[in-house]
């Protein structure tokens, strides 16, 4: 300080400092420029008391983890969302999701990418690309440059395999879940009175064999009966894995002259239950009503009527049916 007033003194924050520390040492004379001495001159020498200074040097920490660390029952579109005790913006590097049972990796996001947001808030949400496998534990690891707070405090991360690990929720029981789902079904034409249902089971166990048990109903759902192999055609009976099943759409064939010969319905309902090998599901994979038409068609009225008499010698002979025939 020379030639002036006023005094300033700069001082660069270290590494570890904290409030405490900021106390000054000043030493030598304070003069005008005549060379005049201040007397009785007793400096502020606890800058961060006398001018309120505070020095963040705490590293923002989590408050919450969803799913909780070592929660069951997640769901497997869960999101992983950190809860920080004070704002973070998000920085640079990568999250990782582990499997547990052999450490692979499941995925790994950029941090800086459109999978994570909440920069700037105390809130963090990661949503992972692909849906986690059910009945599967995971653990997640966070970089310690992924996030700081707004004075460069870095997050110290997570580095070790039990510090956010969480269990996703069992397989839905085939039959309980709208992944059964059973297309439009259609009656052949050619008098077999065979009729077609599609049907798809997404959700299989895969563990066990999956069998399918199958139904009719001839009064719109009110009363179910069951049918057994010798009614059915190309079914598709037990199959070994989900893969097996998974998004694929198969075709049963039902003769349904075998339980409504010689009728003409429109409220029959086809559904179908599930046995993952260890729970026969009660819910019904159920089709909406559609007619089967097993009931030949027949003459109302001859023309020239049955014994008639005095008929022209160039008549035509002309049948009316109750319904609408092909030659």
């Amino acid at each position: 300080m020379s030639d002036a007033s006023t005094g300033t003194c700069n001082y660069t924050v270290q590494a570890g400092d904290t409030s405490g520390d900021l106390d000054a040492t000043i030493s030598g004379t304070i003069a005008d420029q005549a060379s005049n001495a201040m007397v009785n001159f007793t400096p502020t020498t606890t800058l961060a008391a006398s001018k309120a200074l505070v020095i963040d040097t705490a590293a923002p920490t989590v408050a919450t983890l969803s799913p909780a660390d070592n929660a069951t029952g997640v769901t497997t579109t869960a999101n992983l969302i950190l809860t920080f005790d004070e704002a973070v913006d998000v920085e640079s590097g990568n999250l990782v999701i582990y499997k547990t049972s052999d450490d692979s990796v499941v995925e790994t996001i950029d941090i800086t990418g459109a999978a994570v947001t909440g920069t700037g808030s105390t809130s963090i949400t990661i949503n992972p690309a692909s849906d986690l496998a059910y009945e599967t534990e995971y653990y997640v690891k966070i970089g310690t440059t992924n996030f700081d707070d707004d004075k460069g405090n870095s997050y110290a991360g997570i580095t070790d395999t039990t510090t956010w690990s969480f269990t996703t929720n069992a397989l839905p029981i085939p039959g309980h879940t709208s992944n059964n789902v059973l297309g439009t079904v259609t009656q052949d034409t050619d008098g077999t009175g065979n009729v077609n249902i599609p049907f798809r089971v997404k959700d299989a166990e895969t563990n066990n064999a999956t069998t399918l048990s199958w139904q009719y109903s001839d009064d719109d759902g009110a009363t179910w009966n069951d049918l057994i192999a010798g009614d059915m055609d190309d079914e598709d009976g037990a199959k070994s894995s989900a893969t097996d099943w998974s998004g694929t759409e198969y075709t049963i064939v039902w003769n349904s002259q075998n339980q409504i010969d010689d009728t003409d319905q429109d409220d029959i309902q086809f559904a179908f239950k599930v046995n993952d090998g260890t729970v026969d599901s009660d819910a019904r994979a159920t089709s909406t009503s559609f007619s089967v038409d097993n009931l030949d068609p027949s003459v109302s009225t001859y023309f020239p009527a049955d014994n008639a008499i005095g008929v022209t010698t160039t008549a035509n002979l002309i049948l009316t049916f109750d319904e609408a025939v092909d030659v």
